[in-house]
């Protein structure tokens, strides 16, 4: 397991449904699927305005581990996280950029 970059970064953590998840039946019906013991959260980073250096320690750890469990510590607690979409880029005056990363993960 890879440790999540430590470079600048806002994150926010809101919990998904309380290890329970909803999944429709073949037959169109819903049910509900206890997803286990460890409370499952999404999480936001966001790496604002970071230089070209950091950009490439962010996206070569993003290429080296997309598919795999990594590690990230939120407030002293560590997570084990897994992409959940593509990261987002947006250039900031040609300088810097703001990347925008969504995670799933549990503690």
């Amino acid at each position: 397991m890879a440790a999540y970059p430590s470079i600048g970064m806002r994150t926010s953590k809101r919990p998904r449904n309380s290890r329970i998840s909803t999944d429709v039946t073949d037959a169109g019906g819903i049910r509900l699927v206890d997803t286990g013991a460890t409370d499952v959260f999404e999480i936001t980073v966001e790496h604002p305005l970071i230089n070209s250096t950091d950009r490439t320690t962010f996206w070569t750890f993003y290429n080296t581990n997309r598919a795999t469990s990594n590690t990230i510590t939120l407030g002293g607690t560590s997570h084990t996280v897994w992409f959940s979409e593509n990261p987002s880029e947006e250039q900031i005056n040609g300088s810097f950029w703001n990347i925008t990363v969504k995670l799933v993960g549990s503690v």
